[in-house]
């Protein structure tokens, strides 16, 4: 199974947390920050992954992302994931960002897989705005850094476990 994790970060500061979701059948796949885990939401070839865990606070800045941008860095991929990129306000936005995510959007069965934040950053504002990003994530949880191994593992479980049949 694979989940993808967007943190600035990265592999080396999650050592204990990748080695248990490893052992627990985890392929840990790192984006840096959003162009990238967009870039590898949008690829087509290999297995889907079966969750999303986003920094809230994303530093890109050495993509030419402007400071004020970094605070709605899960937002913002969120909501191009989601396929809602239209509906983020403006100020949110690096520039030219919506245009660009219109040409590019994510493999299909990526736009509902679900998402758990996992940040050392909270802002009530974004939290909020971020839970709009479709019906689907109204409930999203934030996990704040430093992150228990157990209850990332148990989180992820709940979130990727099938829903029960209707019978």
């Amino acid at each position: 199974m694979r989940l993808l994790w967007m943190d600035d970060e990265g592999r080396d500061k999650f050592i204990l947390e990748t080695s248990v979701l490893q052992r627990n059948n985890w392929e840990v796949e790192w984006a840096h920050g959003v162009p990238e885990a967009a870039a590898k939401l949008r690829k087509r070839r290999g297995e889907a992954f079966r969750i999303v865990l986003l920094d809230q606070h994303v530093a890109e800045a050495d993509e030419g992302t402007p400071d004020k941008h970094l605070i709605w860095g899960a937002c913002r991929l969120l909501y191009w994931l989601r396929g809602t990129p239209a509906s983020i306000p403006r100020p949110w936005l690096a520039p030219g960002e919506v245009e660009a995510w219109s040409r590019a959007a994510p493999r299909p069965v990526h736009r509902r897989i679900p998402a758990l934040l996992v940040s050392t950053y909270h802002n009530n504002a974004v939290l909020e705005a971020t839970r709009k990003a479709s019906g689907h994530d109204k409930f999203i949880k934030l996990m704040a850094k430093p992150v228990d191994p157990g209850e990332l593992l148990r989180n992820i479980q709940r979130l990727t476990q099938p829903l029960p049949n209707a019978n």
